[in-house]
């Protein structure tokens, strides 16, 4: 599938838009897209069904922290999982981080097969930003 906009067009759109938006505001705006179009998907699984959230160290990452803690508010079996150790470097990221960690959103650092069985999957662990080649992950 050809892309719409190549990165370096995607990174000019996204620093025009941080340079005017409020701290935050594009994340956000980024999170409610997310959490609407998973609340549909959520809503045609069965009751219950769990969600997991794959959280890398960027603002990929922050974007599906904020829709999973939305999802969560919204009564949906939520968990995120980081994928990378530490804080991430970006004030953004660190905020959203900060937001889901006391908003209750359930997180850990380890992924086991058992909780990808069954699982809708939130992939927040590569964007724009990525410059280097994907390795393997070992589950």
């Amino acid at each position: 599938m050809p892309s719409l906009y190549d990165t370096n067009t995607l990174r000019a759109i996204e620093a025009r838009e941080l340079a005017r938006l409020a701290p935050l505001a594009l994340m956000q705006r980024a999170a409610a897209a997310l959490t609407d179009a998973l609340t549909d998907l959520a809503r045609a699984r069965p009751a219950r069904s769990p969600i997991l959230s794959l959280i890398g160290p960027g603002n990929n990452g922050a974007d599906a922290l904020l829709a999973s803690l939305e999802l969560r508010r919204r009564g949906f079996d939520v968990r995120a999982v980081l994928m990378s150790p530490g804080m991430p470097s970006a004030a953004d990221a660190r905020a959203a981080h900060a937001r889901a960690h006391s908003g209750g959103l359930p997180m850990s650092d380890t992924l086991s097969a058992q909780a990808l069985d069954g699982a809708l999957v939130i992939d927040g662990l590569f964007g724009i930003g990525l410059s280097r080649q994907i390795g393997r992950a070992h589950v």
